[in-house]
This record gives C-alpha cells, structure tokens and sequence, in this order.
C-alpha cells in the first residue's frame, strides 16, 4: 500500500468538508507523542489537516455552518481518525 501523499489528502478533505483546496493546509506528525485531538492518533503518524474557512457541519448539523474544520488521518493508511469543527477543536 502506498501511503497518501499531502495534495491528495488536501483534496479529499477539500471536498469532504467544500473548503477550497488553496485554503487548507496539511501537516505531519510522528507517533513520538506530538499532540493530536486524541490518544488513538497519537500512536502512529498522522497528518493534520486544517482550514479556518466556514464549512457545514457534520450529519444532521449540515443546516450550521463553522469557522474553520481539523481532521487527522493516517499517514500510513489515509484513514480518518477523527475530526472536528470550530469551536469544537481543542487549540
């Protein structure tokens, strides 16, 4: 399995989330511990995607909108491992 590159990342939380791909940015992160929204992403690579644009919100909260979106998924296999909206992303 190759493992998912950033652009491609970028561009499936781009639609996921309908945030213009040029506002996103992509991070990485080592299992070593570096602080992820949870404990399950912190046992292996990730990478942090993240945008301050409005986007909906997830299930039966797509009527609201919020200021900005983090999703971690993993670096190895590109699933997501979680993710969250405004307000509800701890800093």
């Amino acid at each position: 399995m190759i493992p998912p590159s950033a652009a491609s990342l970028r561009e499936r939380a781009a639609r996921s989330f309908a945030v213009d791909p040029q506002k996103i940015s992509v991070t990485q992160s080592s299992a070593s511990g570096e602080r992820s929204l949870s404990t399950a992403a912190q046992s292996e690579t990730t990478r942090t995607v993240t945008s301050r644009r409005m986007t909906a919100g997830p299930g039966r909260e797509k009527h609201r909108s919020y200021r900005g979106f983090t999703a971690v998924y993993s670096a190895r296999t590109g699933q997501l491992l979680e993710a969250c909206w405004g307000a509800m992303c701890r800093p």
